[in-house]
């Protein structure tokens, strides 16, 4: 389950960045380190 919600995350900020270039960095174990809020207030307008 969560490693689903994980995924579904990192699909939404692939898309972000496709859109609008958001400095985010993926690291190592696969965590989405950034402007997660900014993207998430964004995509809510």
């Amino acid at each position: 389950m969560l490693k689903r919600l994980r995924e579904k995350l990192k699909r939404r900020m692939r898309e972000a960045l496709r859109r609008k270039r958001i400095p985010t960095t993926i690291n190592r174990s696969g965590n989405v380190t950034g402007n997660t809020k900014q993207t998430i207030e964004s995509k809510n307008k």
